[in-house]
């Protein structure tokens, strides 16, 4: 038996959210399967497929339960410092290379002037 989910091909969700399933209560005659309190992390792309012991009951609340959360990823602060970092060097890089040159009008620029 297997607990499967998949996104919608045509209405993918939000690629800044982190989606998982987390078994909550397995039956009480199951044995063999993942302990209560696992947790999946749902992929981007494809199925995420949970293999179960087969349980046969007439009752859904006696079965296997599961929860599904979404929650924003927030990038840990040394990832931001790095990569605000790097835009700042990128910037300042960019406006040194960019620097200009006052001439009179109609003077001509030597191109080997700019030769590093």
């Amino acid at each position: 038996m297997f607990f499967s989910m998949e996104a919608h091909l045509d209405l993918p969700p939000p690629r800044d959210r982190q989606y998982l399933v987390t078994l909550l209560h397995v039956p009480e005659d199951v044995s063999g399967g993942p302990p209560v309190g696992t947790t999946w992390t749902l992929p981007e792309k494809g199925i995420l497929s949970i293999p179960l012991p087969t349980y046969r009951t007439d009752n859904g609340l006696k079965g296997y339960r599961f929860s599904f959360t979404a929650t924003e990823v927030i990038p840990e602060p040394g990832t931001a410092l790095l990569l605000t970092t790097a835009g700042l060097v990128a910037a300042r890089v960019r406006r040194r290379s960019c620097t200009r040159i006052h001439t009179a009008p109609g003077t001509l620029i030597d191109p080997a002037a700019f030769a590093h």
